[in-house]
C-alpha cells in the first residue's frame, strides 16, 4: 500500500450554526453527484467536530491498518457515522457564485462510484451506546435502497471480513476492526466542542481501528470474477447519519480527504485494458 507523503490527518470541522452540512434528503446509497450542501446547523447528536485519520502498517505481521476517530456534540439518541473510502475520489464543489452551498462530484463509473469501495460504519443504538462496526462494498444489488446506472442497481452490500467471521456464519472468529468510546470524562490535546475535554457524557468520542489488508482481500475475493480488479482509494468522506437505519438522511460532513492508498499493483500512465480469460488474465497497458 501506499500512503503517499501524507498519512495522518487531524480536521476540525466547524459545529453551532456555521458548519457544512448535507442540505436535505440525500442518503448514503444515491450517487454522491446529486448530494448537495449548505452552510447551516447540524443535529447536535450527529455534530461533528474533530476528525484524526492514521494509516500504519504492523511491523509484526505486516498488514496495513487504518486508525479512525470522530466526536459528536451529543450523545442522545440513536445516530451513525461512517468513513467512505472511494477509488475514483468525491470533491465538494460550490455553486456558481456562491460560498455557502453546492453539490459533490465523483467520476465513478457506478452511480459515481466504483465497484470495490468501502464503507465502514459506526452505529449507536437508542440511548447512545456504540452497538457495532459494519463493513460494507459497493456492488450490484437487488431490491429497494440502490442507486440505477448502466442497466444495473448497485448499493452497499454489507459483508464480514474473512479474518473476522466464518465463512458462512456472523460467529466471530478474530477481530479485523476494534472500536472504543470514552467512559467518561476525557482530556484531549486539542478544541472540542469549546472546552479541552469530552464531558457531554460517555461516547462522545469513537476510535476504531480496522485492518485494511484483511478487509481489502475480502473484497477482492468477494470479486473474484473480476480478475483484474485493485483497490486504489483516492478520497476519504466522514459523514453522520439522523439514525441508524439504512435509509435515514445523512447530515453533517467533513470536506472528503484527498489520499492515496494502493492496494494490489502501482500506478502506471496509459490505457488499461484485460487481456485472455479465466486464470490467464492479464492487466495490460497502452502506452
Amino acid at each position: 500500500m501506499n500512503t503517499g507523503s501524507n498519512y495522518t490527518y487531524h480536521v476540525v470541522d466547524a459545529y453551532n450554526g456555521s458548519d457544512d452540512i448535507f442540505d436535505g434528503g440525500n442518503k448514503i446509497f444515491n450517487s454522491p453527484s446529486s448530494w448537495g450542501w449548505k452552510t447551516g446547523s447540524a443535529l447536535s447528536k450527529n455534530d461533528l467536530n474533530n476528525i484524526n485519520v492514521h494509516f500504519s502498517r504492523s511491523k509484526s505481521v505486516g498488514d496495513y491498518w487504518a486508525i479512525l476517530t470522530a466526536d459528536r456534540q451529543t450523545t442522545n439518541g440513536t445516530s451513525y457515522l461512517d468513513f467512505e473510502l472511494s477509488q475514483a475520489g468525491i470533491t465538494k464543489t460550490f455553486t456558481a457564485g456562491k460560498t455557502d452551498e453546492g453539490s459533490f462530484s465523483s467520476a465513478g463509473p457506478a452511480c459515481g462510484r466504483t465497484m470495490g469501495d468501502m464503507l465502514i460504519t459506526v452505529e449507536y443504538s437508542s440511548g447512545g451506546s456504540i452497538d457495532s462496526i459494519y463493513f460494507y462494498h459497493w456492488n450490484i444489488v437487488t431490491g429497494n435502497n440502490s442507486c440505477s446506472s448502466n442497466g444495473n442497481a448497485y448499493g452497499w452490500k454489507q459483508f464480514w471480513p474473512t479474518w473476522d467471521h466464518d465463512a458462512n456464519s456472523n460467529t466471530p472468529k478474530v477481530a479485523a476492526g476494534f472500536g472504543v468510546s470514552n467512559s467518561g470524562t476525557t482530556g484531549v490535546p486539542y478544541g472540542a466542542y469549546g472546552n479541552y475535554t469530552y464531558t457531554s457524557s460517555t461516547n462522545q468520542f469513537v476510535e476504531i481501528a480496522v485492518n485494511l489488508s484483511e478487509v481489502i482481500n475480502t473484497i477482492l475475493s468477494l470479486n473474484s470474477s473480476s480478475p483484474c480488479m485493485d483497490i486504489n482509494f483516492e478520497s476519504l468522506l466522514i459523514k453522520t447519519k439522523a439514525s441508524d437505519a439504512f435509509t435515514a438522511d445523512i447530515k453533517d460532513l467533513v470536506d472528503p480527504i484527498a489520499i492515496n492508498l494502493n492496494f494490489g499493483r502501482a500506478k502506471i500512465s496509459g490505457t488499461e485494458y484485460c487481456t485472455g480469460t479465466n486464470d490467464g488474465d492479464k492487466l495490460m497497458y497502452g502506452l
